[in-house]
This record gives structure tokens, C-alpha cells and sequence, in this order.
């Protein structure tokens, strides 16, 4: 008997101990969830809003998106998902698509109850649709500043050098366009619904101090500020993504903002110039490949040789 009660309370404890790291687990991705959807958000703050004169580059606040809020099932089974997150206005309202991650979800959840509970949203889509919402952004933010570029008057001090510059930011935007495709296609193999890219840039406007005074040199702040506020949410995205697969995505886009943010910095601060190898020709090449690693059939550093230079 005395066994028996021994071996009882000890089952107990493990099932209470299984317990407790069942809902320690829940509340870990919940809360790194959340922390993947505020970074995302302060990404796109950066993208849409971040503005530069000579001097100073204001960090703008784009919208919050408020979390999906459960919906309730019928007799059928319980329905997961919600009703989509509200956006708030402020920067270009993208923000608030780290709340949309419930909206399909709320949808499928009214009618869950004849036909049974309908599969839930994967957690991963709703901050990888903030990316892209980023991305789509950073690609017209790109294609607005090569317009400023090519119209810039003779006087401006980088005058010169416009048509090289400006084909250094075609090559970047190029990246920006094959980071989106890839994120596009992470979010279809979730079962997810990509962000509409009309929809994610409709509220765009460069930033009134850079239209005010849109020298080149002004254009490369605004980028290269984007671009290291990119790399750094980036960062702090992917430690908040379930899958190792998507991790290694995010990673593999950082390294890559990290490396225009380097280039542009270097340009805007004079630590760099275009030499007698830079040219219209060889703009491309100044940041070589859109990925760290390679993507699908997207080339990364990866690519080339063990002695790079060799």
C-alpha cells in the first residue's frame, strides 16, 4: 500500500510538473510574439516616418495595431483567431498591420461551429506582414529618393555624382523588392495572406524636412537612417519568431540592411567616395547580394569563393 501511495503522489508530481512547463512554454511565445510585433512596428515607425536635414533625423511614430481578440465557437468546436487589430493614425498607419494577424481568423471563427474548430493563424504571420509591410515601403521611400536624386540642381554639393548615386539606390531598392518576394512566399506557406503592397504604401509621404530641403546628401540620411533602424528590428524580430526556418530568413535580411546602412553611412559621412571602379555599370555591386545566405534561388554571400577577392 505504501508503494502504491508513493508511486500515486509521484504521478501526481509529474503531471503537475508537465503542467507547468506546458504553460510556461504558452507563455514564453506569447510573450516573444508580442515582442516580434512591437519591433516590427518601430520598423516601420523608421521606414515611413524617419525624415533628415543637415543635422537631424527625426524618428517617427507610426501607428500601433492593437492584438487580435479571440472569437468564440459554436457547438462545433472552439474557433481560434479574432477580430483584426485596429490601427491607429500616426506615421503611415502601417503599424497597426502587427495587429492584423487575427483578421482571417475572426472571420473563419464565426462559422467554426458546424463544421467543427478551423486551423488557427500561425503566430510567425502577423510579425512576417509587418516586415513586408517594410519592405514595400523601403521600396517606394527608394524609388521617391532616386526622383530627388535625378532632380537635385546643379548646385547641390553631390551634383556630380547623382546618376551613380542614384543607381546605387535602384540596386538597394532591387534587394528591398527580393527580401518582399521572400517574405511573401514564407507567409504563403503558413497559409497566411500576404499584406496587399497597395494597401502597405497608400499612406506614404516622404518626410516634410527632406522635401523641404531634398539635397542628395539629405536623401542619403533618410535612407541610411531607414536602413540601420531595418537591420536593428530585424534583429529583434526574429528572436520572437517560432520557426528556426523563419529565424534564419530574418537573419539572412538583416545582414543585408546591415550592409546598406554601412554603404550609405559611409557616403553620407565622407568616409567614402565613388572611385574610377564605380560607375553606372558597377553601382550593383556595391552592396553584391541581396541575402547573408542564399534564399531559394536568391544568391547570398554565400555564393562566392572561400578568399572573396580571390
Amino acid at each position: 500500500m505504501k508503494d502504491q501511495n508513493e508511486h500515486g503522489e509521484s504521478k501526481q508530481r509529474n503531471q503537475a510538473n508537465t503542467g507547468e512547463t506546458a504553460s510556461t512554454t504558452a507563455g514564453r511565445r506569447a510573450l516573444l510574439n508580442t515582442g516580434a510585433l512591437g519591433a516590427a512596428a518601430a520598423l516601420l515607425g523608421v521606414v515611413a516616418a524617419c525624415s533628415s536635414d543637415d543635422d537631424t533625423v527625426a524618428t517617427g511614430g507610426g501607428g500601433k495595431g492593437n492584438g487580435g481578440k479571440g472569437g468564440t465557437g459554436g457547438k462545433g468546436g472552439a474557433a481560434s483567431g479574432g477580430k483584426a487589430g485596429s490601427t491607429s493614425n500616426g506615421g503611415t498607419e502601417a503599424a497597426g498591420e502587427a495587429g492584423s494577424g487575427g483578421a482571417s481568423a475572426g472571420a473563419a471563427g464565426e462559422a467554426a461551429g458546424a463544421g467543427g474548430a478551423p486551423e488557427p493563424a500561425d503566430n510567425d504571420v502577423a510579425p512576417l506582414n509587418a516586415l513586408l509591410t517594410a519592405e514595400y515601403n523601403a521600396i517606394t521611400a527608394y524609388t521617391a529618393g532616386a526622383g530627388l536624386i535625378g532632380a537635385a540642381p546643379s548646385t547641390d554639393s553631390l551634383y556630380s555624382l547623382r546618376s551613380v548615386i542614384t543607381n546605387v539606390a535602384v540596386a538597394i531598392r532591387t534587394h528591398h523588392r527580393l527580401h518582399a518576394d521572400a517574405l511573401v512566399s514564407a507567409i504563403q506557406a503558413l497559409n497566411g495572406t500576404p499584406v496587399n503592397e497597395a494597401d502597405a504604401t497608400a499612406n506614404f509621404k516622404a518626410p516634410a524636412a527632406l522635401i523641404a530641403n531634398p539635397t542628395i546628401s539629405n536623401v542619403l540620411k533618410f535612407a541610411a537612417s531607414a536602413e540601420r533602424g531595418a537591420s536593428v528590428a530585424y534583429n529583434q524580430v526574429l528572436s520572437g519568431l517560432e520557426d528556426a526556418q523563419l529565424r534564419f530568413l530574418a537573419s539572412t535580411i538583416e545582414g543585408d540592411e546591415s550592409q546598406h546602412f554601412i554603404v550609405l553611412a559611409a557616403l553620407v559621412l565622407g568616409l567614402a567616395s565613388p572611385g574610377p571602379n564605380l560607375g553606372d555599370a558597377t553601382a550593383a555591386k556595391v552592396v553584391p547580394e541581396p541575402f547573408v545566405v542564399t534564399v531559394d534561388s536568391k544568391s547570398g554571400l554565400d555564393v562566392g569563393p572561400p578568399d572573396y577577392f580571390a
